[in-house]
C-alpha cells in the first residue's frame, strides 16, 4: 500500500501559485515586490536525458516588446561531485518580441547520474549589463538545476509508449503564469524519454487575444495556431513523437462549482471561464458535468483533472472552485481521474480513495497520469504570496509523472490508437518503472477488460532501473463489486530489474484485480500502479 506524509505548505492556502512565473502584472494602488522593468529571463533543461542524446539547454525570454534586451553570452558549468565542464555560447542579439526561445544543444560529457547545470546569463537591459544565473526571478537562494544523465532509457515493450496527459504550454498566458512553446516542449520531451504530450491549455486562456489575459478574441487565434502547429510538428517528427491537441476545460459540477477536465482530441474548442478571473466574480461556465456529454465528439477523451486537490478558501471564494464529486465521475462519458499529478500529496491519496470506491460500486473508471507543468522542464517556480514573494521546487516537472499506454495493432493514426487505448483503459500510471498486468482464459486479456469464467491467470510484468527505482513491494488486489473495501491477495518482494510471475485468480463474484508497485531512488518514492482487469464468474 502507498502510505505518505503530507506537511502543511503555506502556498495551498493562497489563490496564485503558478508558473514559469509571470512578474509583470500588478494590483491597481498595489505594488509587487518582484517587478522588475526586464523581460522575463529562463534557462531550461530536461529533469533527466535519455542515452546518447545531447542536452537541449532552453533560454526562453518573455515580455522584451515592453523592456528590450540585448542577450550577449550564456556560460554553461555541468558537473557532479568529481568533476566540472564548461560551455560558452556567445549570441549577441537584440530582442523586443513577446516570445523569443532558442535552444541549444550541449554536448553530452562523459559523465553519467545526477549533475547540477548553472547557466551564467549575460544581457543588457536600459543601457545596463546585468547576469542573472538560471533566471532572473527575485528568488533567494534559488535553486541550482540538475539533470540525471542516464545510462539506461525508460524501460520499453515494443507496444507500450509513454505520455505526460496533463501539461500547459505557452497557449496558457495570464496575470500570473505561462507555459513554454511547442517546439521546445517537443525537443525536451523527447531527450527526457516520453513519446507523446498532451498540450492542456486552459480553456479561459485559449480564446484570449494574444497578450491580453482579459480579452475574448472571437476569431481563437491561439488555439487555431497551435492547432496548426501541432500538425506541423506531429509531421515533421513522423509521428515517432507527437502531441496530441488537448484543453483544460474549466466547467462546473453538479453542485456548480468550477472544476477541470483534461479533453484530448476533440477537433473543436470548448469554452470555460468560470474560473478564469477574467471577469471579477462571474463564475458561470458553458457547460457543467452532466451537459459536456453532448459537446465531446466520438474520437475526444474527458478525464478529471486533479479531481481531489485540496481547494483553498481564497480560490474557493475568489474563483469558486471545487472538486469533482462522486456523482460527477461516475457519468458515462468520463473515462477516469487523473490524480497522479506530478507528485505524492494528498491530492493523490484522496484521489486514488475515490477511485477505489467509483470501481467498487461497479464503475469502469480509469486511472491516468500528468504533471500540470506550466513549462517546467527542471523546476517549479511559484507565485508563493501574490506581489510579494515567489519560491521552486523540483515537483510538477515535465514527464516526472507518466502513463504507460499499451496500443493495439490497427489502423488508426498514432493520435487516435493512443486516445483509444487511454478509453479502455490500456494504460497504466508511473514516475518509475514499466509495470502492467494481463489475464489468461484461453485468449489474452489487457487492463480494462472484463473476462467471464471463474479461474484465471494473471500475469504480472515489471521492468525497471536503479535511477527509476528497482527494488521495492508490488502488491496485488482484488476488490469485489460492492463490498466496502479491497482485499490484498499477494505480495511480492521485488529485488532487480526485472520481473515477471503468473498467479492464479479464482472468482466466485462479480470482481476486479489490480496491482501496486512501491519502490525508492535517488528522487525518493518510487510508484506505479496499474488499471484492473475485471471478471465474472461464469
Amino acid at each position: 500500500m502507498i502510505i505518505q506524509y503530507f506537511p502543511i505548505n503555506a502556498e495551498q492556502i493562497l489563490p496564485l501559485i503558478f508558473l514559469y512565473t509571470e512578474i509583470h502584472h500588478r494590483f491597481k494602488f498595489f505594488g509587487s515586490k518582484y517587478f522588475k522593468k526586464e523581460p522575463e529571463i529562463n534557462a531550461d533543461i530536461p529533469h533527466r536525458v535519455e542515452p546518447a542524446h545531447d542536452i537541449p539547454l532552453l533560454i526562453l525570454i518573455k515580455d522584451s516588446h515592453k523592456f528590450p534586451v540585448t542577450l550577449l553570452k550564456i556560460d554553461i558549468n555541468i558537473s557532479n561531485r568529481q568533476e566540472n565542464f564548461t560551455h560558452k555560447i556567445e549570441v549577441n542579439e537584440d530582442i523586443s518580441e513577446l516570445w523569443w526561445e532558442r535552444t541549444y544543444y550541449l554536448d553530452r560529457p562523459l559523465l553519467s547520474g545526477l549533475v547540477e547545470i548553472n547557466t551564467s546569463i549575460t544581457y543588457v537591459v536600459d543601457d545596463k549589463m546585468k547576469t542573472c544565473t538560471n533566471h532572473n526571478l527575485p528568488i533567494k537562494n534559488s535553486l541550482p538545476l540538475h539533470t540525471f544523465l542516464s545510462d539506461s532509457p525508460f524501460p520499453r515493450e515494443e507496444k507500450i509508449i509513454y505520455g505526460d496527459l496533463h501539461y500547459h504550454t505557452n497557449v496558457t498566458e495570464d496575470m500570473v503564469e505561462f507555459g513554454a512553446p511547442l517546439e521546445p516542449t517537443y525537443i525536451a520531451s523527447k531527450a527526457l524519454g516520453l513519446d507523446f504530450v498532451c498540450n492542456t491549455d486552459h480553456s479561459y486562456d485559449i480564446d484570449d487575444k494574444i497578450d491580453s489575459w482579459s480579452e475574448t478574441d472571437p476569431e481563437l487565434t491561439k488555439w487555431n495556431n497551435s492547432q496548426e502547429k501541432i500538425k506541423q510538428l506531429n509531421l515533421d517528427y513522423g509521428f515517432r513523437h507527437f502531441m496530441i491537441p488537448s484543453e483544460e476545460l474549466s466547467l462546473h459540477n453538479l453542485d456548480g462549482y468550477n472544476i477541470h477536465a483534461l479533453i484530448l482530441n476533440n477537433e473543436a474548442f470548448l469554452p470555460g471561464q468560470g474560473d478564469g478571473a477574467e471577469k471579477p466574480f462571474d463564475f458561470s461556465c458553458k457547460f457543467n458535468t452532466s451537459t459536456l456529454a453532448n459537446a465531446l465528439e466520438g474520437k475526444a477523451i474527458c478525464i478529471a483533472a486533479h479531481p481531489c486537490a485540496p481547494v483553498p478558501f481564497a480560490q474557493k471564494m475568489f474563483f469558486k472552485r471545487g472538486k469533482w464529486n462522486f456523482d460527477d465521475l461516475a457519468m458515462n462519458h468520463i473515462s477516469g481521474l487523473q490524480f497522479f499529478n506530478g507528485e505524492i500529496d494528498e491530492s493523490f491519496q484522496d484521489g486514488l480513495e475515490m477511485w477505489k470506491r467509483l470501481i467498487l460500486s461497479g464503475y469502469k473508471k480509469f486511472i491516468y497520469a500528468g504533471n500540470d507543468a506550466h513549462g517546467n522542464f527542471n523546476k517549479y517556480r511559484q507565485i508563493k504570496i501574490p506581489m510579494i514573494s515567489i519560491h521552486e521546487k523540483d515537483t510538477q516537472i515535465l514527464g516526472e509523472c507518466r502513463t504507460g499506454v499499451i496500443l493495439e495493432k490497427c489502423s488508426e493514426s498514432k493520435i487516435e490508437s493512443t486516445v483509444s487505448s487511454l478509453k479502455m483503459g490500456r494504460c497504466f500510471i508511473t514516475n518509475g518503472p514499466l509495470f502492467y498486468i494481463e489475464a489468461y482464459l484461453e485468449k489474452q486479456y489487457q487492463m480494462g477488460d472484463t473476462v467471464h469464467g471463474n479461474i484465471i491467470k494473471l500475469q504480472i510484468n515489471f521492468s525497471s532501473t536503479e535511477e527509476l527505482g528497482n527494488y521495492g513491494v508490488i502488491e496485488v488486489f482484488k476488490g469485489v463489486i460492492n463490498d466496502m473495501a479491497e482485499t490484498l491477495i499477494e505480495e511480492i518482494e521485488i529485488k532487480g530489474n526485472q520481473f515477471s510471475s503468473t498467479i492464479e485468480i479464482c472468482a466466485r463474484k462479480n470482481m476486479y484485480v489490480r496491482a501496486e508497485f512501491s519502490g525508492n531512488s535517488y528522487r525518493g518514492e518510487r510508484i506505479a500502479l496499474t488499471n484492473p482487469i475485471w471478471i465474472k464468474p461464469s
